[in-house]
């Protein structure tokens, strides 16, 4: 048996092996350069920590990483697309049993939250459309409880009207993240097609400079302006939306919005892959470690029970689950 490693007494001889490069009974070798690269984080740690305390401190990054919630609001005015965009962003159908209810009047009554199916922390709130006779302008946000959410992305449709003036103003005033949402540019694309002159790109840019104007002129408001179609959500902006608010959230918020999203550029894998491999080794080095020191509190991460979990929440990463399958069928 090789020599214990004076500088990790806390250390039980198979983390010895991986930690000095020692060779395994088995014959393989795991190099020091290969773990500075892989093991960074957790060699920084275990020189501050026990094995057991070192378990605890990963399954609690885990449970946050699994836990954390996530609240994001839709506002807007009654008709602009807000329970479709709900619904799109979770990747349900208007249609599917845990949909928002849509329609061409006014279904939202009070806010509502819907959890992302794939990732139910998310909680995306549905409101009242503003101008409507429980909901004006000037109480809004009060009524709604802005400081609730995380997020705020508004939701408006062709012109953009007083009420919408109004709610973007005070959504800016609350400094919470904010996010215009032109909806239904899908209509908008069919109906300029009509033209003999007709470009995709001109007609794109002239909707966005449309909507940077509004905004600007309702205060003076930096928002970002993303143009979508709800029926179309690996088209035009909806990925790049969803792509920015992640990026923009604390980082566990940021790690628990991008697993959930849906749409598979080649750079969306990519960071993808990464959170996986970090959420990887940590489960398999929590329990590897409770197989080694008994850890009061983590026998769950013992278990089978845990690799199977494990593999859910990356066949959910990946859309490879039933829920984000029958979405793309």
């Amino acid at each position: 048996m090789p020599d214990i490693d004076e500088k990790h007494p806390n250390v039980s001889f198979p983390f010895q092996i991986i930690f000095t490069g020692q060779r395994a009974t088995m014959g393989n070798k795991i190099t020091k350069d290969f773990l500075s690269k892989q093991f960074e984080e957790f060699g920084r740690d275990l020189s501050q920590s026990s094995v057991p305390e070192l378990a605890a401190k990963y399954q609690k990054d885990l449970n946050e990483m699994q836990n954390l919630p996530l609240n994001i609001a839709v506002a807007g005015s009654v008709g602009a697309g807000k329970s479709s965009f709900v619904n799109a962003i979770r990747d349900v159908r208007d249609d599917d049993e845990e949909a928002a209810e849509t329609g061409i009047v006014e279904q939202t009554k009070d806010p509502k939250a819907y959890p992302h199916p794939s990732s139910p922390q998310i909680q995306i709130w549905d409101l009242p459309g503003i101008g409507t006779d429980n909901f004006k302008a000037a109480d809004y946000l009060k009524k709604i409880q802005f400081e609730t959410y995380d997020v705020f992305i508004m939701v408006t449709s062709d012109r953009f009207t007083e009420n919408d003036a109004l709610l973007a103003e005070e959504i800016h005033r609350t400094k919470k993240k904010f996010y215009y949402v032109r909806s239904k540019i899908d209509i908008s694309i069919e109906s300029e097609k009509r033209k003999r002159n007709f470009d995709m790109e001109e007609t794109l840019a002239k909707i966005r400079r449309y909507c940077e104007d509004s905004l600007s002129k309702a205060g003076d408001l930096s928002a970002r302006v993303f143009l979508i179609s709800n029926w179309k959500v690996d088209k035009y902006d909806f990925p790049r939306l969803q792509e920015t608010i992640a990026a923009e959230l604390p980082d566990y918020k940021k790690q628990i919005l991008t697993l959930a999203v849906h749409h598979f550029s080649e750079k969306e894998l990519a960071v993808k892959k990464e959170l996986m491999k970090s959420y990887i080794q940590k489960v398999a080095l929590v329990s590897c470690a409770c197989g080694i020191v008994r850890v009061p509190g983590l026998s769950m991460f013992c278990e089978i029970g845990i690799l199977l979990d494990a593999l859910k929440r990356i066949c959910i990463a990946f859309g490879l689950d039933d829920q984000s399958l029958h979405f793309v069928a």
